[in-house]
């Protein structure tokens, strides 16, 4: 038996509610509840320093635990992150917030606890990742020469890779002019 044209139109109108009221729903569960990710990452990378191109340390990055996305709150990262000669990150259980900062990379700063008092945390670096750790960076800070901060780059395959890598990740356009750093080709 075919149905009258009003009747399906209706059926039509009825359906479309129905997906936008589930897409809606969805909508508002991803804006409400965190969505953990399982992270296991264990890469090669190389440690460069932008104003001396020399420099150059092979590393291994272990990183492991949970990303949490949350559209409302920001997202978080607990787990560990363990980079071998920075034997101070061993058996460290992290609980990083991530913002959105610069040319679509999130990045958290990365504390190190001292006598269980967060008060008396240590500012380690930050962890800079676009996406859920598709390409992740990490700052070593260098407190009283900061031109000299340690850059950790995943997944490089070599120290000119690494070096362009992060060069192209800490200059804008807007300042290469003026900051006197090389590109290694």
């Amino acid at each position: 038996m075919l149905l009258k044209h009003e009747t399906r139109c209706r059926l039509r109108k009825l359906m479309i509610f129905m997906i936008s009221l589930i897409c809606l729903s969805c909508i508002c569960l991803l804006l409400l509840f965190n969505i953990p990710l399982p992270i296991n990452i264990n890469s090669s990378a190389f440690e460069v320093i932008l104003h001396d191109i020399e420099y150059t340390e092979a590393r291994t990055v272990t990183i492991q635990g949970r990303y949490s996305l949350n559209i409302s709150r920001g997202n978080l990262f607990t787990g560990s992150i363990e980079i071998s000669g920075y034997p101070e990150l061993d058996n460290v259980q992290f609980r990083i917030p991530f913002m959105r900062g610069f040319r679509d990379m999130y990045q958290g700063i990365i504390f190190l606890p001292v006598d269980n008092n967060p008060g008396n945390d240590i500012t380690f670096g930050l962890i800079h990742s676009n996406g859920i750790f598709r390409q992740v960076i990490i700052t070593v800070f260098e407190p009283y020469h900061p031109e000299y901060n340690r850059l950790i780059v995943l997944n490089a395959y070599s120290h000119e890779d690494a070096y362009n890598t992060a060069f192209n990740f800490m200059t804008s356009p807007s300042t290469l002019l003026d900051s006197g750093l090389p590109i290694l080709d």
